[in-house]
């Protein structure tokens, strides 16, 4: 019988047998660009043609329809009705009623665009792939080719009025107008990096980002000066209120703000290897940023940034195929009741990170996290009462054996147990002082609690009394327990440990997974199990942990932090970014009869095999047209440590081997650009 074919044909080089059967419920998605024409008003563009609108600077984001699923790399406003949007095969969308209805205009091409400046509601410019430049002067209903001569990636543009105007690109191209596109003449811009942002508040002033630089003019680009940043890596988005004050984001998380015409820069850093790619600045104080999976805001111009979008889930909890709830970062809480199909929202009192949930039944549920908090419902989720838990350690697991009984684990030690539902905590002698980070109950009286320095405790008494099973003076954290039965269990923590037991935890050995990376959370049900972990890793055993086989790896690459399955076909896996995926055939693998090798659909960057490694690894990745690629490594400092690849390539799926052997041991971050895609990875040297 012919099997089942998977299109994301991107991935068949990797998965020789096929692709895992997990699929995405949400995800918070990748942004490109943000406009905001005030401090309330703003819409932000990115992936699959995503596009959100807030009109309360931010504390609200509303997903507006874009008519397509081309991922929209650019969007201005000109004021709060009227806007355009641009991204991948010439798309181009305008909005006359700020976003409400946004309308696919005839672009007569099909390069990417990637850049748009709206002057007025008649007026804009976009630039795009080739070298391209189309401006409107009837509100998007005609666009016309202007004539520069350019053939490099034009990857920016802005106009401060209809006749002046700036654009820039690949290989230190920069473009000047002075009579509205008619004409364009080449400026000298003093370096052959890529430029990819540019802003201009005047006709004299403007600024452009390349990598680790800011270009600057007082002269309406007659002449250029560089200023350094203090940074490596390349600066994709800019934006400036005046002369003065202007903010520049880039690769590695950087964020940079100035506040003397970029003669110096305040470097913030958010310690994450993704990108930021767009930034609006209204005024001094306000600014927004977006970029991979998140959304920040200041209001004090840069001092200090709240995340708006991003909100990692932690964990979850289903009682059956269809309900389930999860919780995460800044109190988050989401229930599902048609196996997450839809996912509703609960607020509480708290803006904490809850950590943990277990769910009894369709009314039932206590979710736990910092400082102390414990939270319950008992009406389904619409209603979340705090619990007085008597302590102010972060807790980071729970577990409920019915409505009454319950324990909680945490830091330094902590476990907290209820036998009246809730009501009343009582704090019991655990016999260590590490933290404790998952614990599972077989019964009322018979269970485990797994923490840092490889703890593994045990009760059977209801906690009563708890034994120290075993410990370490080496601190390797076991995160996560799950038994199948009374006897069978297994534990998941750090550099790829897993233990099992099948005497109801005195005895642990210690299983082979085939990796270091760390794993979080696991699930065990009759002889199957499944353990999620660092770099979106999904492990599955049919047979109670003899054999492991890997089932995912997606192109993001998000922790995963939470995993839950009902049966053994049936199951949910939560991590970084709002991920939620899930498996209704226990996510094993459907191939094609016959594998055909295919162009890849899209670039995509893979994580490293193996990582950690000692000293060599390999890094694969796909273009789906010629391309010219450059991978480069680089230290946590953002310093360049390595070039692996800096040529053309044709359409292909790639590999390429880094050998590590004259670098300390270490965090390094391996970054991929090729066109307007561009992507880095963390991975781990142990010498």
């Amino acid at each position: 019988m012919k099997k089942f074919l998977i299109s994301i044909c991107s991935f068949l080089f990797l998965q020789s047998a096929g692709f895992s059967q997990w699929y995405y419920q949400s995800t918070q998605q990748v942004f490109y660009s943000v406009a905001f024409i005030d401090t309330n008003n703003g819409t932000a563009v990115g992936e699959s043609g995503t596009i959100l609108k807030t009109t309360n600077g931010g504390n609200d984001w509303i997903s507006q329809s874009s008519g397509t699923t081309n991922s929209l790399s650019g969007v201005c406003f000109s004021d709060v009705n009227n806007g355009i949007a641009v991204g991948g095969n010439g798309t181009i969308l305008k909005t006359i009623d700020g976003g409400n209805n946004w309308i696919i205009q005839i672009s007569g091409t099909t390069n990417w665009l990637s850049g748009v400046s709206v002057i007025d509601e008649n007026h804009a410019v976009i630039v795009g792939e080739g070298g391209l430049i189309l401006k409107t002067t009837d509100g998007g209903n005609n666009w016309f080719k202007q004539i520069t001569g350019e053939i490099d990636w034009l990857r920016g543009v802005s106009f401060t009025d209809e006749n002046y105007g700036t654009a820039v690109g690949d290989y230190g191209t920069i473009l000047r107008t002075t009579d509205g596109g008619i004409s364009w003449n080449s400026q000298l811009s003093g370096t052959t990096s890529h430029l990819r942002c540019v802003s201009f508040i005047d006709e004299n002033h403007g600024f452009i980002g390349t990598t680790g630089k800011i270009l600057k003019t007082t002269d309406g680009g007659n002449n250029w000066t560089q200023k350094t940043t203090g940074i490596s890596p390349m600066i994709y988005g800019i934006s400036f209120f005046d002369a003065n004050y202007g903010i520049a984001v880039g690769a590695l998380g950087a964020v940079l703000i100035t506040k003397n015409g970029g003669n110096s820069w305040t470097i913030n850093a958010f310690g994450t290897s993704k990108i930021f790619w767009g930034v609006s600045v209204t005024d001094k104080n306000n600014g927004m940023v977006v970029g991979s999976g998140q959304i920040l805001k200041t209001m004090d111009g840069g001092y200090n940034w709240i995340t708006l979008k991003g909100n990692d889930i932690k964990g979850v909890s289903f009682i059956n195929t269809d309900t389930g709830i999860a919780v995460g970062t800044s109190a988050l809480i989401l229930k599902t009741t048609d196996g997450g199909k839809n996912w509703k929202k609960y607020s509480t009192t708290s803006n904490l990170q809850l950590n943990a949930v277990s769910v009894i039944d369709e009314n039932h549920g206590t979710t736990v996290g910092q400082n102390g908090t414990i939270l319950i419902t008992t009406d389904g989720g619409n209603s979340w009462v705090t619990q007085v838990s008597g302590t102010t350690n972060e807790l980071f697991g729970v577990w409920f054996t019915d409505v009454n009984h319950g324990t909680v684990v945490g830091k330094n030690g902590t476990i907290l147990r209820t036998s009246d539902g809730g009501n009343s905590w009582n704090n019991q002698i655990s016999g260590t002082t590490s933290t404790m980070f998952g614990v599972c109950f077989t019964n009322i009286n018979n269970g485990i609690a797994v923490g840092g320095y490889s703890t593994i405790i045990r009760t059977t008494n209801g906690g009563n009394n708890w034994e120290v099973i075993k410990s370490s003076i080496i601190d390797i954290p076991y995160y996560g327990v799950s038994f199948a039965d009374s006897s069978n269990g297994l534990v998941v923590g750090e550099l790829g440990n897993i233990l099992k037991t099948t005497d109801g935890g005195k005895n642990w050995r210690k299983l082979s997974s085939g990796t270091a990376s760390s794993f979080y959370a696991v699930t065990f049900i009759d002889s199957t199990a499944t353990a999620v972990g660092d770099y979106g890793t999904i492990l599955r055993t049919t047979d109670t942990g003899k054999n492991w086989i890997t089932q995912a790896g997606f192109p993001n690459n998000y922790v995963l932090y939470g995993v839950c399955f009902t049966d053994e076909n049936n199951g949910t896996a939560v991590g970084e970014k709002g991920t939620i995926l899930r498996t209704t055939n226990g996510g094993v693998t459907f191939v094609e009869e016959e594998n055909e090798i295919a162009v890849p659909r899209k670039f995509i960057l893979f994580q490293n095999y193996p990582n950690p490694f000692n000293p060599t690894t390999t890094i694969s990745y796909s273009i789906p047209k010629t391309s010219f690629v450059t991978i480069k490594v680089y230290d946590v400092l953002g310093r360049e440590v390595a070039t692996l690849i800096n040529e053309e390539k044709l359409a292909g799926n790639y590999e390429i081997k880094f050998n590590g052997s004259n670098l300390s041991s270490g965090v390094y971050l391996y970054r991929m650009q090729a066109r307007s895609f561009s992507e880095a990875k963390k991975f781990i040297l142990l010498r």
